[in-house]
């Protein structure tokens, strides 16, 4: 972030561009014990298994996690905006912003500020480990 402090939140919805709400989603599970935290914001991947997972680098991305809903082991329902890594759940259903028409708000790593001509352009994202705190 050129002239700033660093601080990554992944992507964060704006807006959606026929208007309303940019949180529209849609509801994939997650395998139990997936090993890998899944923060929101954090891009996520579709695999053959019907599941998502953190999308790696260079890797095609489905959409952008908002949070879970999962039974945990005691039987009870939980709600979390992320994905605690190597949870043995049930009925895991992650919310994932899918819809082409929201743009997204992310911190960059270029070290001068973005010129008008890099508006609109494809990039690449990092994978990272999301933060623990709520």
């Amino acid at each position: 972030m050129a002239g700033g402090t660093s601080t990554p939140f992944g992507f964060r919805p704006l807006r959606h561009l026929a208007g309303g709400s940019p949180t529209r989603t849609a509801e994939y599970p997650i395998a139990t014990g997936y090993a890998t935290a899944i923060g929101q914001g954090d891009p996520v991947a579709l695999i053959s298994d019907g599941t998502i997972t953190q999308c790696a680098a260079a890797t095609r991305l489905l959409g952008v996690f908002v949070g879970v809903q999962y039974t945990d082991s005691n039987g009870d329902v939980q709600f979390d905006n992320r994905w605690p890594a190597s949870t043995a759940a049930t009925n895991i259903k992650a919310s994932v912003i899918i819809d082409p028409l929201v743009t997204f708000e992310v911190e960059s790593a270029k070290t001068t500020a973005p010129a008008q001509t890099d508006v609109g352009l494809l990039a690449d994202h990092v994978a990272a480990v999301p933060s623990t705190v709520h």
